[in-house]
């Protein structure tokens, strides 16, 4: 399939955002060039400006307005390990970023549907890499529960978009679109958990 144009990354993000719909997400693939490089770029670009926020925000504030995530390197002394964080994430943001689609992509031919990986790419990234970015603004600017209260709703709000996406990439019905996004959901829930007692358990031996 040939590359559509390249509309700028403003208006697809608007549109996914503001016109929820089979009708304006099929209109987007049609005209927009959906290559894997394109969503792939977006997570590592918002990744790295969510990493880079705190810092900037500090300094453009002359130390005044501390970001949760910058308030524990400068209690920690640890600005070392947090650029190599930034870095590390901005590299493996479009590496877990693919392994999502893989896995929504996979979910979706289980429920018998037939579509490209790039166009379901193309809508997901489309839907969350904002999400990156204004997250870390909310925590910068919210208090903790205001911040995990609107996340969250953000959350529901983009598991509905990615929901529209798989419904328009794989033609399948509400309801197995909407298992697919659930089930993927458990998934990556299930693996951080596990990552996470892993680590409280290296960390209770030593």
């Amino acid at each position: 399939m040939p590359a559509g144009k390249e509309v700028p990354w403003y208006k697809i993000w608007l549109k996914v955002y503001l016109q929820p719909s089979e009708e304006s997400y099929q209109e987007l693939l049609s005209r927009c060039d959906t290559r894997m490089r394109r969503p792939l770029v977006w997570m590592a670009t918002s990744t790295g400006i969510a990493a880079a926020f705190p810092l900037f925000l500090f300094v453009l504030t002359n130390g005044r307005v501390v970001h949760p995530d910058l308030e524990r390197v400068l209690r920690a002394g640890a600005w070392a390990l947090y650029v190599l964080g930034g870095v590390l994430a901005v590299a493996l943001s479009p590496l877990i970023f693919w392994g999502i689609v893989r896995a929504l992509d996979g979910l979706a031919r289980e429920m018998g549907g037939s579509g490209s990986t790039e166009h379901l790419a193309f809508l997901v990234g489309a839907a969350y890499a904002p999400l990156i970015v204004v997250s870390t603004l909310i925590e910068g600017v919210l208090g903790l529960f205001m911040s995990l209260v609107l996340e969250l709703a953000l959350a529901f709000f983009i598991a509905f978009l990615i929901t529209i996406g798989i419904r328009t990439v794989y033609r399948l019905s509400w309801w197995r679109s909407a298992a697919v996004v659930l089930i993927c959901g458990a998934l990556l829930f299930g693996a951080l958990l596990l990552v996470l007692c892993s680590l409280a358990w290296v960390i209770a031996r030593r």
